[in-house]
């Protein structure tokens, strides 16, 4: 469920973002593999759900403890924030917020997590790690 809460909280350096419009929010949650029982519908008031509980998140990963909202509307889209919430929540408990980290990388600042065992994982893929190590490369072989 990791993998869901890192797609919920990357959405926001999507350009456009994803949770914005009905169409980017069902997109991401296609792309985000999950299915949920009942045809889920994507509308206005879901996207805001979905970046309420985005910013409640980020605030608990930067180390700011903020209470996750509970915004359940009584329709079929419920099912696409249940899953959003129980991932959170079972991550908090867990203390796995801790393993959820941003970028290095001066340009990029997307969530990854951070799996080594020493947790220090700086950079959330190779190309970040590149881009950020090859100025400092060009300066050590002159």
């Amino acid at each position: 469920m990791d993998h869901l809460l890192i797609a919920l909280l990357n959405t926001r350096f999507e350009d456009p973002d994803a949770l914005e419009t009905p169409v980017g929010a069902a997109r991401w949650w296609n792309g985000a593999g999950l299915h949920v029982a009942g045809k889920p519908r994507f509308d206005a008031g879901l996207c805001a759900a979905l970046r309420s509980l985005r910013g409640a998140l980020d605030a608990n990963v930067s180390g700011e403890p903020a209470p996750l909202p509970f915004p359940f509307r009584g329709e079929a889209s419920d099912g696409i924030l249940f899953e959003v919430l129980h991932a959170a929540r079972t991550a908090i408990a867990a203390g796995d917020l801790c393993r959820i980290r941003r970028c290095g990388g001066q340009t990029c600042g997307r969530y990854f997590l951070d799996q080594t065992k020493n947790g220090s994982r700086r950079w959330c893929s190779l190309r970040c790690m590149e881009r950020a190590r090859a100025p400092r490369r060009r300066t050590i072989s002159r």
